[in-house]
């Protein structure tokens, strides 16, 4: 939780220096159309009787106002930050985002305007100051209401489709789901069914039985669960430890409930989490302590895709186009049915480079199978279309899935998401790469993906990659990429 009050501050008030930069500019740039626009709309005896017009079609040097820039941009430095801005914004209320930075243009209008009183300033730079600090006030609450925006949408979107399997004794795991009953619990999740420790299911569950808790591994590489809540016994659980290396390794988080503290009273404290009735050990992975650095991340996929989206436009419709003359009989797109983020489904697309019955006749051509592992790939394909094999060499076929990043299926950097044949293929630490958001790019795709041919190999440059994560790590991958997509290094 510090760490991620800690980013918070930082990026804040980086953000809020970038806003107070614009924001002065900005000012100064519309000075003199609005003074303009002013001296059109006053009456004739303001203007007559006041200074606001006296500099003519000149204004100030930009140097002479800097000092409202250093005061404006201190003030409201000093009040958000004693002004709750340091609790994570997604549970800042809107109310408190407004009044905090209405705070501290408040401020710095009064320290302003007591220098303005004891040192005559001239009138113009009252307008300046106006027009200043409405563009700060709007910039820096308008970052922390759309970022709060995205926040709660990522929060209560991750919640909602969280699916959860429960481990531990059948008696146990009966008495959980009394409690959750009893207490009548406000479960937002999709309780998948439970894991027990012992083979005797004499005790009735009202959920599916899945299996013995030694087939968390194998449960957790082929179905999409984000939490195992496990019910610990009185005595000893030697199954235990296992289970929770195979979630750390997987990064799913854990609920811990002893069965004796179901039947614990608590009236001030509470549970970290709504999904629990009783007391428990949450155990999660670093990701979900930092959401904020989630949603930042977030936040750059879907203004980059959006803006490549838009800017690319007219060159998909040439390959579109180009696609429909060449081969009339193939459909533009590429249904590229994908598992994704823990073992989530969907369906992506690319630009279509392959003939009709491409795959069908993968089959026939394993035997030229040049990377070893569960994924198929030839160097010089013979089912890549001509105009495909342009494509594919300057990776223009990917444009498409730049919707998926925009809608949240995809990120722009992260492992590629794997095919359901190849997912059956997959060893126990393969399925680590699945635990997080796939993506466009990666290290395999910039460190030479044509000469790479073993795909533990590429998953340990995934793996890699989750390890050194962070924004800086995705922007130097993306520029790599770029670069190798100008150089046509694709395949």
């Amino acid at each position: 939780m510090l760490i991620r009050e800690r980013m918070q501050r930082i990026s804040f008030r980086l953000a809020d220096l970038t806003c107070s930069v614009i924001a002065f500019t900005g000012a100064y740039q519309t000075l003199l159309p609005a003074r303009d626009f002013l001296h059109r709309l006053l009456p004739v005896y303001l203007v007559e009787g006041g200074d606001l017009f006296a500099a003519g079609k000149h204004i100030p040097p930009l140097a002479d106002l800097s000092w409202i820039f250093v005061i404006a941009a201190l003030a409201v430095s000093l009040t958000v930050e004693y002004g709750n801005d340091l609790r994570p914004v997604r549970i800042r209320p809107y109310s408190n985002i407004f009044f905090t930075q209405l705070a501290g243009t408040g401020v710095a209008a009064v320290v302003i305007g007591t220098i303005f009183y004891a040192f005559q300033v001239p009138l113009y730079s009252r307008l300046f100051v106006l027009s200043h600090l409405a563009w700060l006030f709007i910039l820096t609450a308008g970052y922390r209401v759309i970022t709060k925006a995205l926040a709660m949408h990522y929060h209560n979107g991750r919640v909602a489709r969280r699916r959860v399997v429960i481990a531990g004794r059948a008696e146990g795991i009966r008495a959980f789901l009394s409690t959750m009953a009893r207490e009548k619990a406000d479960i937002q999740n999709d309780i998948l069914g439970c894991l027990t420790d012992d083979r005797a299911a004499s005790v009735p569950l009202e959920i599916p039985l899945l299996g013995n808790v030694s087939s968390l591994g194998d449960l957790l590489i082929h179905e999409p669960i984000d939490e195992v809540i496990v019910v610990l016994p009185n005595g000893d659980s030697p199954w235990l430890a296992t289970a929770l290396q195979h979630c750390d390794y997987f990064r799913v988080t854990v609920h811990m409930i002893h069965e004796s503290l179901m039947r614990a009273k608590l009236d001030d404290l509470t549970a970290f989490s709504r999904v629990q009735p009783c007391a428990s050990i949450m155990l999660v992975p670093e990701e979900e302590l930092s959401s904020y650095r989630l949603v930042f991340k977030r936040l750059i996929d879907v203004v980059l895709s959006f803006a490549a989206l838009v800017a690319l436009s007219p060159l998909m419709l040439l390959i579109a186009a180009a696609i429909k003359i060449t081969t009339p009989h193939l459909s533009v797109l590429y249904k590229w049915h994908v598992v994704g983020y823990r073992g989530r489904r969907f369906t992506g697309f690319k630009f279509t480079t392959m003939i009709k019955d491409a795959d069908e006749r993968k089959e026939a051509l394993s035997v030229l199978n040049e990377m070893s592992g569960p994924v198929f790939k030839i160097r010089n394909d013979p089912r890549v279309t001509p105009l495909g094999k342009f494509l594919r060499k300057y990776s223009l076929n990917e444009l498409p899935q730049l919707w998926s990043v925009l809608v949240g299926d995809m990120s722009l950097v992260g492992p590629r998401p794997a095919g359901p044949h190849e997912l059956v293929r997959y060893a126990l630490w393969h399925k680590r790469k699945l635990s997080v958001r796939p993506g466009i790019t990666c290290f395999w795709q910039v460190r030479g993906r044509n000469v790479i041919s073993n795909f533990d190999d590429w998953v340990r440059m995934d793996l890699e990659y989750i390890q050194k994560r962070s924004v800086l790590t995705d922007m130097a991958i993306l520029v790599q990429t770029l670069s190798a997509v100008v150089r046509g290094t694709g395949t």
